[in-house]
């Protein structure tokens, strides 16, 4: 009997899979994409302090920012501070869309903001802050979350989360989503 799989079985096998564009589970999304979303919050709740102080030591998710990308000054932090939530909206915002927010594609849609909106992304890129730390912002803080038992205990409490297909390659595969969106 012959193993050899033939082109017709490899089709239905690809078929089956949920993974967007090969690589994005349905869970692996549903975690990045609420982390986005938090994250466009909790940025802002979380930098009134910084305004105060002139420094985003404790701004959500700020810590995964290389440091030489971090604005100095009240009034700069102000901006940079709505910039950066203002980025996980858009993040977010793709994903509810079934857009997969690749560096690229991330790049496109902020171009595409209103330009009030536009000018609180120039905030944050100002000292060289880049939409790919941003992205890896994303994946390092809800890996970081999801070790520590937080997002599943917050977010996967109802039946939402059990319906998600699985998928035993990628839905926790911090690594391939890292290099998936941020290159």
């Amino acid at each position: 009997m012959d193993t050899a799989t033939s082109d017709s079985d490899m089709g239905s096998v690809e078929s089956s899979c949920h993974c967007q564009e090969g690589w994005l589970s349905p869970r692996m999304k549903f975690i990045l994409s609420t982390t986005a979303a938090v994250a466009s919050d909790l940025i802002i709740d979380t930098g009134e302090m910084a305004e105060e102080l002139g420094h985003v030591g404790g701004v959500y998710l700020a810590e995964h920012i290389p440091g030489d990308q971090l604005p100095r000054g009240k009034k700069s932090v102000v901006s940079w501070i709505e910039g950066f939530a203002a980025i996980f909206g858009v993040i977010h915002d793709m994903f509810e869309a079934e857009k997969i927010p690749v560096a690229d594609a991330l790049e496109l849609a902020l171009s595409q903001l209103p330009k009030n909106k536009q000018k609180l992304i120039k905030a944050y890129g100002k000292n060289g802050a880049e939409v790919d730390s941003v992205l890896e912002a994303l994946v390092h803080g809800a890996k970081e979350e999801w070790e520590e038992n937080e997002f599943e205990a917050t977010h996967c409490y109802d039946n939402e989360w059990d319906a998600l297909p699985k998928c035993a390659e990628h839905d926790l595969n911090w690594t391939l989503a890292e290099d998936m969106l941020a290159g």
